[in-house]
């Protein structure tokens, strides 16, 4: 990347922080208004193709400037997927279920962080460009699956059971 790009050297920490998370924290907090009021697995599918299509961009670019603005989109992207996913888990998990679907979402997190140290072997064998490619390519496929595979459920299902046991 420092080769690629000659600013990277002196931007890396906005790159690697700030330029994702800030995007990431402002857009989270609109992210759960919109999540009420929208198609959930829509949003989910479509927030992680446009995630993953800018993971592959990344990889694809010779510009400064449209690496650094991937970056930014990155981190709105991922922010539009934890609402949604979250909303989800609530109403496909009963009540007895709830915290053990959390916890292994939450989870996946950390472990996908773990994987991706994996990843430094992929960049030393086929370089940095072709990790984001393959990254941004199943990234994609897994939003086009969530589009395919998941319906939305009802919203609240689980205490209206509840309430009609009542």
């Amino acid at each position: 990347l420092r080769y690629a790009y000659p600013d990277l050297a002196a931007n890396y920490r906005f790159l690697s922080g700030l330029a994702v998370l800030l995007p990431s924290a402002i857009v989270g907090i609109f992210m759960g208004a919109i999540t009420d009021t929208t198609n959930r697995v829509r949003l989910l599918g479509v927030a992680s193709i446009l995630w993953s299509l800018s993971t592959f961009t990344s990889g694809e670019v010779d510009s400064f400037e449209v690496f650094s603005s991937m970056r930014l989109c990155l981190g709105i992207f991922t922010a539009a997927c934890i609402p949604p996913a979250v909303s989800l888990i609530r109403d496909y998990f009963p009540p007895a279920y709830r915290s053990q679907a959390n916890s292994i979402f939450l989870a996946s997190n950390y472990i996908g962080c773990c994987i991706s140290s994996l990843s430094i072997l992929f960049i030393k064998n086929y370089g940095w460009r072709e990790d984001y490619e393959i990254t941004g390519i199943f990234g994609i496929l897994a939003g086009v699956a969530v589009l395919i595979n998941l319906q939305e459920p009802v919203r609240g299902k689980w205490e209206e059971i509840q309430k009609e046991r009542d």
